[in-house]
């Protein structure tokens, strides 16, 4: 299960990106904007965190409180207007390119419209499109939706399928602590609807909703605060995807541990290690093997250096020196040991 964590200033100004990284989760979403002309007082602080941390290390994403209850204006000019908002921080802010999100609108307050209630839903869909086409056009990011199945359903109703293609953010916090299941209530509610698809799920909180772990490098009067957890619904190298950054690369293999007081010309076996992984000693083995006028073939890969894999050519490699030098004998002609012996002849001049 992919986990990350989202934030406001309500976490204060010291939240440590690189801890909460270290505790397993990979995505961290920041409050930017509110309403007409609101910024969040530590967005700039959080974002700098994050695109100083890297997105190899914590994918980063963005999201707008959306304000419609204090608009005198209603419909799309209104969504508009606070979508150029959000989108000017966040230029300003850059990074929005390679290992961020969809920049997220939070639909969640709102208040009736004048007219009737057919008018209000009318509305509230014109709002939240005017939003996201300023965001989508005037930053060249894809943008997506949180919110609630009440909130969508009371707000939506008939229309509630009309943004099926954006990404969801759904909020919906587990009675049972997050062990009831594996996913959120259905959005729209209605069964004769099309299932809007989750993304991510907002399924723990803070407060009397903190079902979830506290989360190290949030702190609060200096112990680690709850606060709101979210699981991502795919694989790491979708959500990379998801933020423009393609697949992960491959995670190198983690080489021993060296023995306490020998260093790293520790023994072991190199019969016994994978022969198709990297592994340090052997990288070393092969390029004294060499310097002692034995290969290349086997030993070196397309870069001309020792490919660190002990394969078959290696391991006889290894077994014609051990034999002249006068270190293996007919008894342990199968045994691929590299001990005191071969290290200390292996360090000799040829």
């Amino acid at each position: 299960m992919i986990q990350g964590i989202d934030v406001s200033h309500h976490q204060g100004p010291n939240c440590n990106f690189g801890e909460v990284a270290a505790a397993g989760y990979r995505f961290t979403i920041v409050k930017a904007t509110e309403g007409k002309d609101y910024e969040d007082p530590e967005f700039q602080n959080n974002w700098s965190k994050l695109r100083e941390l890297g997105e190899d290390v914590m994918i980063r994403g963005a999201y707008h409180f959306a304000r419609p209850d204090l608009r005198p204006d209603w419909g799309r000019s209104a969504g508009e207007l606070e979508g150029k908002w959000f989108a000017s921080v966040m230029k300003a802010a850059g990074g929005i390119d390679r290992g961020c999100l969809p920049l997220w609108l939070d639909w969640e307050k709102y208040t009736g419209v004048p007219g009737n209630g057919s008018q209000q839903v009318k509305d509230n869909a014109a709002w939240i499109q005017g939003f996201l086409d300023v965001v989508e056009n005037e930053t060249g990011i894809a943008a997506g939706i949180y919110t609630g199945p009440k909130v969508w359903e009371g707000t939506l109703r008939d229309l509630s399928e009309m943004f099926l293609e954006y990404v969801l953010w759904e909020v919906d916090y587990d009675p049972d602590g997050g062990t009831r299941g594996t996913s959120p209530d259905k959005i729209p509610k209605r069964p004769d609807m099309a299932t809007w698809e989750w993304t991510l799920w907002q399924w723990s909180g803070g407060g009397s909703l903190a079902y979830g772990p506290k989360v190290p490098g949030i702190p609060r009067s200096g112990q680690s605060a709850v606060v709101d957890i979210n699981r991502y619904d795919g694989t790491l190298d979708d959500l990379r995807r998801l933020a423009n950054m393609g697949s992960a690369p491959p995670v190198p293999p983690t080489p021993p541990e060296p023995v306490v007081g020998q260093g790293i010309l520790v023994p072991f076996d190199l019969g016994a290690l994978p022969s198709s992984e990297y592994n340090p000693l052997v990288a070393l083995v092969q390029g004294l093997l060499l310097a002692q006028g034995y290969g290349p073939s086997g030993l070196v890969g397309g870069t001309g250096r020792p490919d660190g894999k002990p394969g078959p050519k290696t391991q006889q490699a290894l077994i014609d020196f051990q034999t002249a030098a006068g270190l293996r004998c007919w008894a342990d002609q199968y045994a691929l040991d590299v001990g005191g012996d071969t290290w200390h002849a292996l360090l000799q001049r040829p």
